[in-house]
């Protein structure tokens, strides 16, 4: 299990809620309640982009009419809307390209081209502090907070980093959710911008 700092939102009156879970927060080199109105913002502006609101996914959920929770399946756009909010702000944001992974009777990819070919490319994004480290997404595919935001000190079971799969964001590379998804992403990255 992960040391879950933080997890939000809680659905059930239909607004976007905090659902504290502050584990040593007082301790946190982070500013958490910052991070959490960017991770929130942000999560808005791209529910905005579906023409959707946190209301309009909680109607959703309480209706059984959601099959698969909004803004799942586009974590390029995800990780990358979050990267430039948070570089916005002054952090130094970490786009990680990494992988899913959640069959047990199956070993995780390896590398980046693995991951590629198996369909289980993941985008997040995480900051660093010394030798702490948040994991980030404005919607999560950790079966735990599935759909929902997600702020983390430990990576999730079934996300893996792969070997040179972390790079320093900076809004004026050029980086786009295309590019990611594009055949050359990987090295358009590398060209763009430094490895973690």
């Amino acid at each position: 299990m992960h040391n879950t700092l933080h997890r939000f939102p809680s659905y059930q009156t239909g607004a976007l809620q905090t659902n504290m879970q502050r584990v040593a927060m007082t301790e946190s080199p982070f500013p958490v309640t910052q991070i959490e109105s960017l991770v929130r913002d942000t999560r808005r502006a791209r529910l905005a982009d579906e023409d959707l609101t946190e209301d309009d996914v909680a109607d959703m959920r309480n209706s059984q009419l959601l099959g698969e929770p909004p803004l799942i399946g586009d974590c390029a756009a995800n990780a990358v809307a979050l990267c430039k909010t948070l570089d916005d702000e002054y952090f130094n944001p970490i786009l990680v390209w990494g992988a899913l992974h959640y069959d047990d009777d199956e070993t995780p990819p390896a590398t980046i081209q693995e991951a590629q070919s198996r369909g289980a490319t993941h985008f997040w994004v995480e900051l660093e502090h010394e030798n702490n480290r948040l994991i980030l997404e404005i919607a999560s595919e950790d079966p735990d907070t599935f759909g929902k935001p997600h702020i983390a000190s430990g990576l999730p079971d079934v996300y893996h980093r792969l070997p040179g799969g972390r790079f320093h964001y900076s809004s004026n590379a050029g980086i786009s959710p295309d590019v990611l998804r594009g055949d050359q992403g990987y090295s358009l990255l590398n060209q763009r911008l430094t490895q973690a």
